[in-house]
């Protein structure tokens, strides 16, 4: 883990360096911003587990791969289809991963308003596969 976050920075350094040498090298009337790494420390080691997670409105759900890939598919459009987190209440999320969808339609968020919930996948239409999601609170 050690050697990737160093050569994660290694490598930002090199490409910051990179950049400045370029931009000094061409003159420029703008300047861009540099896009770098961020490192998120917050997710869980391992994939989302997808088996523990609480179906809401009828919604149908295909589980594969130990639980790390859900197909979620929305049947007749009701208020809240969808897929819930267990757990405490979270007041930030962070949801990486692949979702793949040929037709139809998701939101990713939080279960309640303002700002703290469970995690949550709805589906509005359609099906949609997700895999490898790493779902966590954003630091403080």
């Amino acid at each position: 883990m050690l050697a990737v976050v160093a050569l994660v920075a290694g490598g930002t350094v090199v490409a910051t360096k990179l950049s400045r040498d370029n931009a000094a090298s061409v003159p420029s009337t703008t300047t861009a911003p540099f896009n770098g790494l961020t490192i998120v420390p917050t997710h869980p080691p391992e994939p989302t587990d997808f088996n523990v997670w609480t179906p809401v409105g009828g919604i149908g759900a295909t589980f594969t791969d130990n639980g790390r890939t859900v197909r979620l598919e929305a049947g007749a459009p009701t208020a809240w289809a969808g897929l819930i987190q267990p757990g405490a209440p979270a007041c930030s999320l962070r949801f990486t991963g692949r979702v793949r969808t040929a037709a139809g339609g998701y939101a990713i968020g939080l279960t309640t308003a303002p700002t703290c919930g469970r995690p949550a996948i709805r589906a509005t239409a359609g099906a949609m596969e997700f895999a490898d999601v790493l779902v966590g609170q954003v630091a403080a």
